[in-house]
């Protein structure tokens, strides 16, 4: 496409009335143009239209023209303003004209107009860098258009040409903001691309002496460390007060699962703008994690009564609905979302959760594959795919997307420990325990000691060490007491604990964890088996022919659990620290007790080791 020739005129948002000059008379059509502008300034649109209609039609005039268009844009008459535009031909000889045209399409969804409005591609990208002269405090319109015309991308679903429309924007003019929130908004870029991209920009270049105070506010956008971060805020506190900067401490919380701390940030951000839309599905997430029904209920009514035409409102519901698990209003709720706005990725999260829930996996796939191609830099998606593919057994399919999440993303222990669990069905115990190993360092960094993912972790690996070549009962002991440290109630590190008891020959502390296991489940069949093989040997036992047994007296416990070795030392160092633990591997050839041959624990070993909880979709880092 030609570009049509430049027509810009500079304006200013609030323009003022210019005295008569003493020297020459105002002509009568300046002072309607004056009142026009002044009204037009200060939303009087109907009297601007009023006059921009009359000056239309007496002077026709390609700025009258854009100026009553525009009027009527601001009015929400959208093809009232096309039709201006078209009827007095003034496209071919306005950019800004073509522009406000494409915005008219837009807004009425129809994207194709808007990119022959546009151009499919950038038609003055090969311009001198001049040709669209800007003042201070303007955005170069040159990326306003890509900006508009990454928009109209989206509406026809075309998200890489439109990623590359808003990164196009912001490196013609980086103060172009609304390009980098359509950027990081869609999760359009994978984590590291996008840190370089946003890093890089021509801060120095387009913004001076200025360069470092947006830098540092769009690096609050990313969710990453951020880059003198204490120095920004010490030099002016009074930024700490802004919304964005207290969103990025939210999110901070609540990616370290510090879900108390991020709810009270939210509540303070509420409390300052109630409708800053941004902190609304955090402040939903900390509530559903933190078991606030109550809360959650209130607050999406709240929604729903204040912003019922913005998807978080209706999000709000389906997660309310979610959390007492009636998976088919949660579903109802989430599509009104999503029908509202198609990139809300919570929703699409929420919506596929629902089918895996109930155990559809097919279903779940479809919604979490649509999620993918609409959000393409998320991994979240890819690897509730993988996890679905692992409940329909399809192994091959679940490796896939669990390499494709990494690709993605390699920092999130969460996805770690999900690779691990992939890997200890396989049989493939060294490279499940690799990736339980790398979730346990990120866990360090990156996690709160109030995380799940502890508690998984531990657990996972005390299986891990159940299993030859990596065979070391004292280990898994170890690995499932730091668990069951996390969360007392945890039955299946009980359970396995109590197999390894029994195979070491000691039954009374295996009866003990058995029956706590039973406490804490509501599906207890296999752990029942055990217990019975447990009791049926412990009759045969005579511990007074063992010089290792457990005597019922007054300074003994039967019941109580070995000391930790090592409490003060970090429990992440001791798992890592290979030689301390190969003293402590039992030789090959030791005699084991009888208990081992037992057929039955044999039998029911294996069925029991199933952490449910590692095979659902992790809630914790699904609702950012």
């Amino acid at each position: 496409m030609n570009p049509p020739s430049l027509h810009v005129r500079p304006r200013k948002l609030f323009q003022e009335i210019i005295e008569p000059s003493f020297d020459k008379q105002p002509t009568r059509e300046e002072r309607l143009r004056l009142l026009r502008d002044y009204a037009l300034s200060n939303h009087l649109e109907a009297t601007s239209s009023f006059i921009g209609e009359k000056l239309v039609v007496t002077e026709e005039n390609v700025y009258d023209i854009y100026d009553l268009a525009l009027s009527y844009y601001q009015q929400q008459e959208h093809e009232r303003a096309l039709g201006i535009l078209n009827k007095e031909q003034t496209l071919n000889s306005s950019v800004r004209c073509r522009y406000l045209a494409a915005l008219c399409s837009i807004a009425m969804g129809n994207g194709r107009d808007a990119l022959d409005y546009l151009g499919h591609k950038n038609p003055f990208s090969s311009k001198e860098s001049n040709y669209f002269e800007t003042g201070e405090g303007c955005i170069k319109l040159e990326s306003m258009m890509c900006y508009a015309r990454g928009k109209a991308y989206l509406l026809i679903k075309e998200i890489t040409s439109a990623r590359d429309c808003f990164k196009e924007a912001l490196m013609i003019d980086v103060k172009c903001f609304d390009a980098l929130d359509c950027l990081v908004k869609f999760n359009m870029m994978e984590e590291k691309d996008e840190w370089e991209f946003v890093m890089t920009l021509p801060y120095e270049e387009q913004c001076g002496v200025d360069s470092d105070y947006f830098r540092y506010l769009y690096s609050l956008k990313l969710k990453k460390d951020i880059l003198n971060a204490d120095k920004m805020v010490l030099d002016n506190e009074k930024l700490s007060k802004s919304l964005d900067v207290q969103l990025s401490i939210a999110e901070k919380y609540f990616t370290e699962s510090q879900y108390e701390d991020c709810l009270k940030v939210c509540k303070s951000i509420k409390k300052q703008d109630s409708f800053f839309k941004e902190s609304i599905p955090l402040y939903l997430s900390c509530l559903y994690q933190l078991n606030m029904k109550t809360e959650l209920y209130e607050y999406a009514q709240e929604l729903v009564d204040k912003m019922n035409d913005e998807a978080v409102a209706w999000h709000a519901v389906g997660l309310y609905y979610l959390y007492i698990k009636q998976n088919i209003d949660a579903r109802k709720f989430f599509t009104k979302a999503l029908m509202i706005n198609q990139f809300f990725q919570e929703s699409w999260l929420g919506y596929g959760y629902t089918f895996s829930a109930e155990k559809d996996h097919e279903q779940a796939i479809s919604a979490y594959l649509a999620c993918s191609r609409l959000i393409p830099g998320s991994y979240l998606p890819l690897m509730n795919i993988a996890m679905e593919y692992m409940g329909q057994n399809r192994p091959d399919l679940a490796f896939e997307y669990f390499t494709k999440s990494l690709q993605k993303s390699h920092q999130d222990p969460f996805l770690h420990n999900e690779f691990a669990v992939y890997y200890y069905q396989m049989g493939e115990y060294e490279k499940s325990r690799q990736h339980l190993h790398k979730a346990l360092l990120l866990a360090r960094k990156r996690q709160s000691q109030e995380s799940p993912i502890w508690e998984k972790i531990w657990c996972n690996l005390g299986h891990v060490y159940r299993h030859q070549p990596l065979q070391n009962y004292d280990r898994a002991l170890k690995c499932f007491e730091n668990a069951l440290n996390c969360n007392s109630k945890n039955s299946d590190a009980r359970a396995a604990m109590g197999m390894i008891y029994q195979i070491q020959g000691k039954v009374a502390r295996a009866i003990k964890e058995y029956h706590k296991a039973l406490m804490n489940t509501d599906s207890g069949e296999l752990i029942n088996e055990l217990l019975e093989t447990a009791l049926e040997s412990n009759i045969h036992i005579k511990y007074s022919t063992l010089s290792d047994a457990p005597y019922l007296n007054d300074s003994f416990d039967i019941f109580q659990m070995a000391n930790s070795v090592g409490e003060i030392q970090d429990e992440v160092e001791l798992e890592l620290t290979e030689a301390y633990w190969d003293q402590t591997r039992p030789k090959r050839g030791n005699k084991m007790s009888h208990s081992s041959r037992n057929p039955n624990v044999s039998a029911l070993d294996e069925e029991v080791i199933i952490d449910e909880g590692d095979l659902r979709p992790n809630m914790s880092r699904e609702w950012i």
